[in-house]
């Protein structure tokens, strides 16, 4: 249980029996057989040990979450500050609202 009284192992597997499909992705050192506990399938709990290796665990994960199939690449690779999405749009770290995370100049 966390420190809100919830059980987030028994919170997923009510999300699950629903048909909620889970994914797990956590940074650093955390308990991987939790992970796979609260994940839809052991494949989708993914454990990174840095930021840095964050892009190639979401190119891993994309195209398991995204409708119509494996994606392309997003614009520009999204500048190198955000993630390549479902319908190869950028999930950008810079608070970007352009499609390739390239940060609006305002004049």
């Amino acid at each position: 249980q966390n420190n809100m009284g919830v059980d987030p192992i028994e919170v997923a597997d009510r999300l699950k029996a629903n048909g909620v499909v889970i994914v797990t992705i956590a940074v650093g050192d955390l308990d991987l057989p939790q992970l796979r506990e609260i994940a839809s399938a052991e494949d989708l709990a993914l454990l990174t040990p840095s930021y840095a290796e964050l892009q190639t665990v979401m190119n891993r994960v994309t195209p398991l979450i995204c409708s119509g199939g494996p994606q392309s690449s997003c614009p520009n690779d999204c500048q190198g500050v955000g993630f390549c999405g479902c319908g190869n749009q950028c999930l950008c770290g810079n608070n970007a609202t352009t499609p390739d995370c390239t940060p609006l100049v305002r004049k």
